[in-house]
């Protein structure tokens, strides 16, 4: 009854993605509309994945970076699928990890035994690209519980899509979602993104001292004032000094973080 019950919420899910598909949930479904894009950790503080394709391990799994992730993360599903010459969106590569994960180091020889020594890696489908396979895209789910033996056995050849639904109708809670992008692309876009910001940083600073300045005449204009009180115009030029103080502060800051992206951008 309770299979049942799950069947019947699956096929609900299915009739409210698309009406009248007449495809099984082991085919293609629409892509999600909320599917993470994450480029800049400036610009951003939601969950996101790199991968750096200059670091490809065994059978071309990628080196994943993750960043940003939910406080209660409990588990990561990692999903890899594309589209076969049957038009239909197969899965490529199926994987789990701790919760404490932080990147997956795949690397000339694959990905390392001792990730999955270490409980951090579960590989549920090992990495297998079809040839024709076409649009291969790779997401990181990060989900509020553990899944159970008989999930993982569920999952094993789901699609970023049929995973989804699944976790509607089996009350798995995906805590935030992120499709892995290019490391240089990311790369490039942040330190496009951080010049940017340098420059309205340092026109703001600027603007800041020739306030700064401005503030300091007027108030060695002014003679007269009640002594043992602060005057308007000191009161003005402490403003316009403390400002001052927080955008140097924060200039400092984004080019310590141009000066790291610099770096990465030479390794790759």
């Amino acid at each position: 009854m309770k299979n049942k019950s799950r069947f019947i919420v699956g096929l609900f899910i299915l009739s409210v993605l698309g009406a009248g598909c007449k495809k099984s949930v082991l085919n293609e479904i629409r892509p999600s509309k909320n599917n993470i894009q994450a480029l800049s950790a400036v610009s951003t503080t939601k969950f996101q994945v790199t991968k750096n394709d200059a670091k490809v391990g065994y059978g071309g799994v990628p080196h994943l970076l993750f960043k940003n992730k939910p406080a209660s993360t409990a588990q990561f599903v990692i999903i890899m699928d594309g589209i076969d010459r049957s038009k239909q969106r197969k899965a490529i590569w199926i994987a789990t990890g701790s919760g404490s994960l932080t990147q997956t180091h795949a690397l000339g020889f694959g990905l390392p035994q001792s990730q999955i020594d270490a409980g951090d890696l579960k590989i549920l489908q090992p990495f297998f690209m079809p040839v024709g396979m076409k649009s291969p895209s790779l997401e990181v789910f990060a989900i509020g519980r553990v899944l159970s033996e008989e999930e993982l056995n569920a999952i094993k050849f789901m699609t970023r899509d049929q995973f989804k639904i699944y976790c509607l109708s089996h009350t798995i809670p995906i805590l935030e979602e992120a499709v892995a992008k290019d490391f240089k692309k990311a790369v490039d876009a942040e330190i496009k993104f951080i010049s940017s910001e340098i420059r309205k940083k340092e026109a703001a600073i600027h603007r800041a001292e020739f306030d700064k300045s401005r503030a300091q005449n007027d108030l060695a204009a002014e003679k007269l004032k009640p002594k043992g009180k602060v005057t308007t115009k000191e009161q003005k030029l402490n403003t316009v000094e403390i400002k001052l103080s927080g955008l140097k502060s924060e200039l400092v800051v984004l080019k310590n973080q141009f000066e790291d992206l610099m770096k990465q951008q030479s390794e790759v």
